[in-house]
């Protein structure tokens, strides 16, 4: 087998931090320390393909306080996931997860809350709200015109280990759950690939506690079907 180290410093564009400016990538950049990823991953020819990571974000969310007293209010971001590929004979399977703290600029549920406020300066000290992620996905490899796989996935807002006393910013916040359910069917013509999908998706929405659980949940669910066209030059 072989074995690949993967190491990037980056910063944020499309996708960006929630804080108490909104979704922006100015907390990344005050806090000078780019978003730092570390992942290994071992290939075995074209059966096995195996991966570890962790990453790690500093945020710096006010630099001034609503008193405009300098300050400098940072948290510290942890993720760490593991994935997986193994192809057999008839069909390939696909798995992760992902366990991270403020996960909003991945389009995941989690962000951030105020664990409490210093009365005397008005310095803020924030907690991340955490999730964990996990899914599969198993595809046919047949070589016949009309292959069939199924995607499942579900997500957890984990909550804080800390009280949030003031404000929490992020994205699915009233959510306890989610999970969804996608089978799909592909039939190939030469260059050309017709898709259609059905998605079925339940939400689980309540109301957060001070630990940012979210307690007396109602599901709700919703349907879709996906329909699209391929053609590859």
């Amino acid at each position: 087998g072989k074995i690949n180290v993967v190491a990037v410093a980056s910063s944020e564009r499309d996708n960006t931090s929630i804080g108490p400016l909104g979704s922006t990538s100015e907390y990344l950049r005050n806090s000078v320390i780019p978003n730092m990823h570390l992942q290994i991953q071992y290939k075995n020819e074209e059966k096995l393909f195996f991966g570890v990571a962790a990453d790690y974000r500093k945020l710096s969310l006010r630099l001034i306080t609503d008193s405009l007293l300098k300050t400098d209010e940072s948290l510290d971001c942890y993720a760490l996931t593991a994935f997986a590929k193994v192809k057999f004979e008839k069909f390939t399977v696909k798995l992760q997860s992902i366990f991270g703290q403020n996960m909003y600029e991945h389009l995941m549920m989690g962000g951030i809350g105020v664990q409490r406020t210093d009365t005397a300066t008005g310095k803020n000290i924030y907690t991340s709200l955490d999730q964990f992620t996990c899914w599969a996905d198993i595809s046919t490899n047949n070589k016949n015109k009309i292959k069939a796989g199924l995607f499942l996935g579900f997500s957890k807002n984990m909550g804080s280990i800390h009280n949030i006393w003031g404000t929490s910013y992020g994205r699915g916040n009233n959510i306890a759950y989610l999970y969804r359910a996608a089978p799909r069917f592909t039939w190939t013509s030469g260059n050309l690939n017709i898709v259609s999908e059905f998605e079925y998706t339940v939400a689980a929405y309540g109301k957060a506690d001070w630990l940012g659980d979210v307690k007396d949940t109602k599901e709700i669910n919703n349907f879709r079907v996906l329909l699209a066209a391929y053609y590859t030059f």
